[in-house]
């Protein structure tokens, strides 16, 4: 998964400067994720759903990121048409041992699959977030349970030791 920022997914030869430098890097597209924040599509939906059917047509899927924090609008989630949604760690963070107090993942969640769109939660970092996040139907997650942030030399040794 790779952040794209506002100022990057704005600039007009966005879209060729991607492919070109996934020629370039010999990349196989559809293991590449774009994930873009809400603010992307604010003012400017119908150049952001063009630059994303684009980017779709690559092969690549595309995230909509810290869905719930920004500028949400069930209408504009729909128009998009990304592919996951990317729960906010703010929100994954109020998950305990006893589930999800303020109810707001499972609400993400049900969005997701009522939308036919995966969701992926951010910040886990407890078994029992995991669980009950497999528990409500989000399978995928990130954060410190399953790694830290280390070099890329030490990254490399450590993907090779996972069962994939």
């Amino acid at each position: 998964a790779i952040n794209v920022s506002h100022a990057q997914f704005r600039e007009p030869g966005f879209v060729p400067m991607l492919e070109h430098a996934l020629d370039d890097c010999r990349v196989n597209v559809q293991l590449i994720e774009l994930e873009l924040t809400e603010s992307v599509a604010i003012g400017h939906l119908d150049a952001t759903r063009a630059k994303i059917a684009e980017i779709r047509r690559m092969g690549m899927s595309v995230a909509l990121d810290d869905f719930g924090t920004g500028y949400s609008s069930l209408n504009i989630l729909k128009q998009l048409k990304v592919d996951r949604l990317k729960i906010d760690r703010s929100f994954i963070k109020e998950i305990d041992a006893h589930g999800d107090h303020s109810g707001i993942a499972d609400l993400v969640i049900a969005l997701g699959r009522q939308l036919d769109l995966i969701t992926i939660a951010e910040g886990v970092e407890s078994e029992a977030q995991r669980r009950h996040l497999i528990d409500l139907g989000c399978p995928e997650g990130q954060g410190f349970l399953f790694g830290r942030p280390m070099p890329a030399s030490q990254f490399e040794t450590w993907l090779a030791g996972q069962d994939n």
